[in-house]
């Protein structure tokens, strides 16, 4: 018996998630009549082109791009792209957990992500006000001109931030060596540098 193109079950899995509700990995298994492990094969693929969040361990969700590749019956024939340099996603990340606390509050202090998206992460606080200075370069977050009342006396308070482009699920990602935020959701590479 020839062995099952990992693109074959990709499309099947982008068919199984074209409702946009999140869904275990099991229960997908279950539904498709296919192992875990080819489930878990066919996410990394669509993963690798942007069209999956993995949103807990096992919890799978299309992003926008990914909805609109299920609408137009988009179909996979092979395994990941191999292209030299590609990224791969990262599973569950505090940067993650952290662009989906901004989506929901749309106005916030860093103080207020750090509340949502720390777990067990090593200093988030550094990797946060990284991560939203990114976000500020690159036209996804705006600093407000007020900021909120301190707790100490004598505080100058807590800057606070607004989130303008809300791009879809996946958190954009930040490249170091190209100086760009890569945005999963469109497929866009935007420059991320201080104004001047």
């Amino acid at each position: 018996m020839s062995a099952l193109s990992p693109g074959t079950v990709a499309t099947e899995l982008l068919q199984a998630l074209k409702d946009g509700k999140p869904r275990f990995l099991s229960d997908l298994a279950t539904e498709m009549g296919r192992s875990k492990r080819q489930v878990s094969d066919a996410a990394a693929l669509l993963r690798s082109r942007y069209l999956l969040s993995l949103l807990g361990a096992g919890y799978y969700s299309l992003t926008d791009k990914g909805v609109a590749a299920a609408a137009r019956g988009a179909v996979f024939t092979s395994g990941p792209r191999k292209a030299s340099g590609a990224r791969r996603m990262v599973k569950h990340t505090f940067r993650e957990r952290a662009w989906r606390s901004m989506r929901f509050r749309r106005q916030f202090t860093q103080s207020d992500i750090l509340i949502d998206a720390t777990a067990e992460d090593r200093n988030p606080h550094n990797n946060l006000a990284r991560y939203v200075r990114y976000l500020l370069w690159a036209g996804y977050v705006e600093e407000l001109p007020f900021r909120q009342a301190g707790t100490k006396p004598g505080s100058n308070g807590f800057k606070q931030y607004r989130l303008i482009k809300d791009s879809g699920r996946a958190a954009p990602v930040y490249s170091e060596a190209r100086q760009m935020l890569l945005d999963p959701n469109t497929g866009e590479e935007l420059p991320c540098k201080p104004k001047q």
